[in-house]
């Protein structure tokens, strides 16, 4: 039998955009993330530990259309700040797709809202409350 593979975490994951400067602004204004690298076509953001990068694309993805919510990238807030988090995109225009609250014992339980970024991909803030599960 052939060994697996068992990787240890992810390093950065790509969102195609179709305006890197205004992605940049919305990620960095909107959600506080750093800019770790820029290149011509490509600009690293750092929020916490992890990172992931924004790529220049030439058509705008449609990753989400509508309100579907399935297909989504996720970021872990502070539970005591999701309220004025939520408050602080409606007063930006962002429309919140949805809202829930998962209770433990589920994975990935706590508060969450969905919205857009400015190419359509669904975001997702998450109050975690188990994440060591």
């Amino acid at each position: 039998m052939r060994p697996m593979i068992r990787t240890k975490g992810v390093v950065h994951f790509s969102l195609p955009v179709t305006d890197i400067d205004r992605s940049v602004a919305f990620y960095t204004e909107i959600l506080g993330m750093e800019v770790s690298e820029r290149r011509k076509t490509i600009v690293f953001l750092r929020t916490g530990n992890d990172h992931f990068m924004l790529t220049k694309a030439d058509e705008p993805p449609n990753r989400s259309p509508g309100d579907e919510t399935r297909c989504h990238h996720a970021f872990w807030i502070d539970a005591d700040r999701y309220d004025e988090y939520v408050d602080f995109l409606k007063s930006r225009g962002i429309r919140i797709l949805r809202e829930e609250d998962r209770p433990p014992p589920a994975n990935f339980s706590g508060r969450r809202a969905y919205f857009h970024d400015p190419d359509n991909h669904v975001l997702e803030i998450i109050d975690w409350t188990n994440p060591t599960k």
